[in-house]
């Protein structure tokens, strides 16, 4: 958001910052052992408080954006602007018959404190960062297609949060975030079983792999299990995908997932049913250009891939 030059990609945590010194201390074991180039880094971030939301603005010169962009968006915003860390990505310009401009986007913002924390904790384990970047459009450069025709939706399912990104030919349209992920699946099914979370937890990244020595009746027992843990994301995601349908008046064509809960099973095919649409896991690494001998990137990494490629473009 409020960074520019060219830099590795570290991915951030997912939700607010807690527990600073807890980053601190898993950046430094991450790092401690690899032979890293000492160059500036890109972090991720996503939570219930950044907003992206697609704008119009009266046009400004482009050198004149940054300094006008806090005035511009300050009625635009559920947030104080002065708090906020800012940034807007112009889509088209548009001109009406009286010869009026404006400019169309997506507006980001994010409160400042959660920014600097964030920042902070992974600059104290030797780090210097360089990028700050909504972690949903971070993906997108990982796992879009620029080429496709029509409107694809990037579905990011993380433990606590699921982000809801469209765009059309790489550039985004709409973005939602959830405050609800797989751990919100995991304790349904906690509680459905009478069991502790690592047990449902274990359950639920097991049930693949026993899918094909189940009997038929102890299949439609876990398929209803599943589909009653799964029912609150499903309808939020269901809900957003409308909302975006019936305000911009297109449908959505394809739909990728990624992310941790995204190996969930059965998530893709839930998802097809409520959105009746094509729902597929991504491959992170389809963007990389390294051939087919490469092994298939975990969908967990999209992110940190995807802004790695967005500041190398």
């Amino acid at each position: 958001m409020a960074y520019q030059r060219e830099s590795l990609a570290v991915p951030d945590p997912q939700n607010d910052v807690i527990d600073p010194m807890a980053i601190t201390a898993a950046v430094k074991s991450l790092l401690r052992g690899q032979r890293l180039p000492k160059a500036p880094v890109s972090v991720g971030m996503v939570n219930q408080r950044m907003v992206a939301r697609e704008v119009e603005l009266p046009w400004v010169p482009e050198k004149e954006l940054k300094t006008a962009l806090p005035m511009l968006a300050s009625d635009l915003l559920p947030m104080a602007v002065e708090e906020s860390v800012l940034d807007f990505l112009p889509a088209e310009e548009i001109i009406d018959k009286d010869g009026s401009r404006t400019l169309r986007g997506l507006l980001l913002a994010a409160n400042e404190d959660i920014v600097t924390a964030a920042v902070e904790a992974i600059e104290r384990a030797g780090l210097t960062v360089d990028r700050v970047d909504f972690s949903p459009l971070g993906a997108l450069h990982a796992v879009c297609n620029r080429s496709a025709i029509g409107a694809e939706a990037l579905i990011d399912v993380g433990a606590n949060t699921t982000s809801l990104v469209v765009h059309e030919g790489s550039r985004p349209t709409f973005v939602r975030v959830m405050a609800r992920g797989g751990a919100s699946v995991t304790e349904s099914l906690a509680d459905q079983f009478h069991i502790d979370y690592e047990q449902a937890q274990a359950w639920k990244q097991g049930v693949g792999a026993l899918w094909p020595t189940m009997s038929p009746g102890d299949q439609h027992s876990t398929r209803q299990a599943l589909d009653a843990a799964t029912g609150s994301l499903i309808e939020e995601i269901r809900s957003s995908v409308m909302f975006f349908r019936t305000n911009n008046g297109r449908s959505i064509d394809r739909v990728w997932l990624i992310g941790g809960g995204a190996a969930q099973f059965g998530l893709d095919f839930q998802l097809r049913d409520a959105l009746h649409t094509d729902v597929r896991r991504a491959d992170p690494g389809r963007n990389l250009g390294l051939g087919t001998e490469v092994p298939l990137a975990d969908s967990e990494a999209a992110t940190a891939i995807g802004l790695a490629l967005a500041v190398a473009a």
